[in-house]
């Protein structure tokens, strides 16, 4: 998957989503690499990221993955079917739990419940904060109710946990030059330092 092109990644799902079509994981990783090679309507993405979620059911993981997938998707509905589903199949510690609490807060904001969503964003990043998307979620939430203050600090904060914690690995690279983006995107907006 690191070494090969999109479209070998392509072909090599599309050739086991067809021989285990009963597999949540694979049919997601169907849709992953549908997403990744580009080239595909969101509606197709979308439509196997809901039929890994069913075929998934039991899984809360695979619910998780394709929630957050389909929410990127536009498919807020969707995505709550995944909630609803991960929580009657969830047990305690499942490896994506905090994962679970970020979708939940996705939703929530698309929702319109932003106390909800703030406090399930900071529950996952209190409980993951080695993992940037936790913070730049957070970051992105405070950034797009106006408090672009709150958002700076949270990235700032971020940044130095990253850079201190510098391995040197690419995925390392890619956190922070994501946060440092961020963070130029977030000084940039007209709202920052304008009494917020």
């Amino acid at each position: 998957m690191r070494e090969g092109s999109d479209e070998d990644l392509l072909a090599f799902c599309q050739d086991a989503a067809g021989r285990y079509p009963r597999s949540g994981e694979i049919q997601y990783m169907l849709g992953a690499a549908m997403n990744r090679a580009g080239g595909w309507p969101d509606e197709e993405v979308a439509a196997q990221m809901t039929k890994a979620a069913t075929v998934g059911a039991r899984d809360p993981n695979v619910q998780v993955m394709a929630g957050n997938r389909l929410i990127d998707l536009d498919h807020v509905g969707a995505a709550r079917e995944c909630v609803a589903r991960a929580q009657e199949a969830a047990f305690e510690g499942f490896p994506l739990e905090v994962d679970f609490d970020g979708l939940r807060g996705r939703i929530a904001a698309r929702e319109g419940d932003f106390a909800e969503a703030e406090e399930l964003f900071r529950s996952a990043l209190t409980r993951e904060p080695q993992w940037s998307t936790n913070w730049t979620r957070l970051a992105r939430f405070l950034w797009a109710r106006g408090r672009n203050e709150e958002a700076l600090t949270v990235v700032a904060e971020a940044l130095g946990r990253f850079l201190e914690d510098d391995d040197g690995s690419a995925g390392r690279r890619a956190d922070v030059e994501t946060l440092e983006h961020l963070q130029g995107r977030i000084a940039g907006d007209p709202r920052t330092g304008a009494g917020d």
